[in-house]
């Protein structure tokens, strides 16, 4: 139900709220679109569809979360200085273009982005990705350093950057019940510093041209299999969900 409700807010934002060069609008009101967004909405919205593939594990999700990255990195990102100004740079009629890291009520969009950065590089494999992330870090490091507790979900995502990277890649057809099985292993298990994706034969050629190194991942002797992998470099499928559950708990 709930997943079913964030596709209906996908599919009204992207049908309403993009220009027709791919930039998203800020306000839709009384069927009107107005207004440039501001790199929260930017921020925002690749975070949720990051969850909302987590959620659905269709491919199409994670492709629109990396258009719309590029495009926030091309329109808001300083090059001089590193960081996501809150402003787009065409279009902006502010004096100056502030840029915002306080993480209050609402983080602010760098530290989502932070974040954001680091889960592609994890479900993607691109190393661009998590160099991004590195400038992003390294732009604000001092501020954070002095004042940490104004910072908090910038330091979430340091630690997932920082922590023990896993991937793991479930191959098997979503409807199985021992892919099910398989998936229901990591909900089980608190693993902050690890990213799903599910491989089928639906998907995975889709899958497969944002996130290459799912490429080679097959069933083992026909039945769905689970890859745990870090850095990449992948362990030997398991079928069972306790050797999952053993090799996730290692």
């Amino acid at each position: 139900m709930y997943a079913e409700a964030a596709e209906k807010a996908a599919r009204f934002i992207f049908r309403e709220m993009v220009d027709d060069q791919g930039r998203l609008l800020h306000r839709f009101r009384e069927a009107e679109t107005a207004i440039t967004a501001h790199a929260d909405d930017y921020a925002f919205l690749i975070f949720g569809l990051l969850y909302l593939y987590r959620a659905t594990f269709d491919p199409a999700y994670l492709k629109k979360a990396i258009v719309l990255q590029e495009r926030m990195v091309k329109d808001y990102w300083d090059d001089r200085a590193g960081g996501f100004f809150l402003s787009a740079e065409a279009g902006d009629e502010l004096p100056l273009r502030p840029k915002e890291l306080y993480d209050g009520a609402i983080p602010s969009a760098n530290s989502v982005s932070f974040f954001n950065l680091t889960i592609l590089s994890r479900l993607t494999g691109d190393a661009k990705w998590e160099r991004q992330a590195a400038e992003l870090s390294s732009a604000f490091a001092g501020s954070v350093s002095q004042h940490p507790t104004a910072y908090t979900f910038f330091l979430l995502a340091l630690e997932l950057m920082r922590g023990r990277s896993r991937e793991v890649v479930i191959v098997g057809e979503p409807d199985s019940p021992q892919t099910q099985q398989l998936l229901a292993v990591l909900d089980e298990i608190f693993l902050p510093h690890a990213v799903v994706l599910l491989k089928s034969k639906q998907s995975g050629p889709a899958l497969g041209e944002v996130s290459e190194f799912t490429g080679a991942l097959t069933p083992r002797e026909g039945n769905p299999a689970a890859y745990v992998c870090s850095n990449y470099s992948c362990r030997q499928p398991v079928t069972d969900p306790r050797a999952l559950k053993d090799l996730l708990s290692a």
